[in-house]
């Protein structure tokens, strides 16, 4: 890893050991202050998608769909904490950072056949795997058992998170920025750190239903 790239995962290194703990502390306090940080984090977003917005054709109706999507997703994140409690809604966040974690390092460590070359030109079918593995070994640990329903419904987070990033990576293409934004150091802007947990938590509160996560 050169020195450039060093340098870039420190900075992601110490972004995370900064927001990890306050995003902790919000999601263990719940309530109101939960909700007031789902708030933002959404009216950030869509921001930030604005911006995007506005480069590319049907401006209006993508932004429109986007916000639906965006906010329906804060929701989703609200009514976890709220009806599942700390402990489920921690396991989500971490399985899903994690799984953003096993795809960045097993893109870089491994590498090989490019995953979507014309869309997100650094994602590789590697990575797509770390994306997959790291949410179900999460899962696994948080419910003390190596279950078949359990690794699916990890996988299945993976593939949803992965989905989403990619939307938002074809987003981007055609706006023709990097990143969403440049307010987390390291990391880009807030939707490019949200952007897998949106569609995601959809599906985690599936498993909880369905009685395989819970």
């Amino acid at each position: 890893m050169g020195g450039i790239q060093t340098q870039k995962v420190l900075k992601r290194a110490l972004s995370a050991v900064v927001m990890i703990p306050c995003v902790l502390l919000i999601i263990w306090q719940g309530g109101y202050l939960f909700a007031a940080f789902v708030g933002l984090l959404a009216g950030l977003a869509l921001t930030e998608m604005w911006k995007m917005a506005v480069q590319v054709k049907h401006k209006w109706l993508l932004f429109a769909a986007m916000a639906v999507y965006m906010i329906g997703g804060a929701v989703f994140c609200y009514h976890l904490r709220d009806m599942y409690g700390f402990e489920l809604t921690i396991l989500f966040f971490v399985a899903m950072w994690c799984s953003d974690i096993g795809a960045y390092f097993s893109g870089k460590f491994i590498g090989g056949a490019k995953m979507s070359p014309g869309i997100s030109p650094n994602k590789t079918w590697a990575g797509y795997a770390g994306a997959l593995v790291f949410p179900s070994l999460v899962l696994s640990v948080g419910m003390l058992m190596v279950d078949p329903f359990i690794i699916a419904g990890g996988f299945a987070l993976g593939i949803v998170g992965q989905a989403g990033d990619l939307l938002i990576s074809l987003i981007k293409r055609d706006a023709h920025v990097k990143d969403t934004g440049d307010l987390i150091p390291g990391h880009g802007g807030v939707l490019d750190r949200i952007d897998s947990l949106i569609p995601a938590v959809i599906v985690y509160l599936a498993l909880i239903k369905l009685g395989i996560v819970g």
